[in-house]
């Protein structure tokens, strides 16, 4: 048995609850238990947005990054968009969507094709 999904699970918990200093701890011990790398680092970040803690935040980015488990959301493989169809998809919220949008007129100019994904509502 893992004993670090209960602590995941708790540490979700409290971060839902905004309790952050706690979630952030028990995000760091159910890794320490063996709970999922990637799952830990993802709420930590959060934890960090939510504390306008950015750079520490991004380090937990690149952390799952660098450790490049599957994802079934990431799709670009770093190549090169020239003359490619792309798709900007923007699975977060409204905010994520404009930072997402402000790329689409750079992305028109090498890319044959730009398809937005974007939230029903906007």
């Amino acid at each position: 048995m893992n004993l670090g999904i209960p602590w995941l699970l708790h540490a979700q918990q409290l971060l839902d609850q905004r309790h952050l200093p706690t979630a952030l701890a028990c995000f760091n011990l159910a890794e320490r238990r063996g709970a999922a790398p990637d799952a830990c680092s993802a709420g930590r970040w959060m934890v960090f947005m939510l504390q306008g803690k950015f750079e520490e935040a991004w380090c937990e980015s690149d952390a799952i990054r660098h450790r490049a488990a599957h994802d079934s959301n990431r799709f670009w493989n770093g190549e090169p968009l020239r003359g490619k169809r792309v798709i900007l998809r923007c699975l977060h919220g409204f905010g994520d969507a404009v930072q997402f949008l402000r790329y689409k007129p750079a992305l028109q100019t090498i890319a044959s094709s730009v398809t937005l994904e974007v939230a029903p509502q906007m």
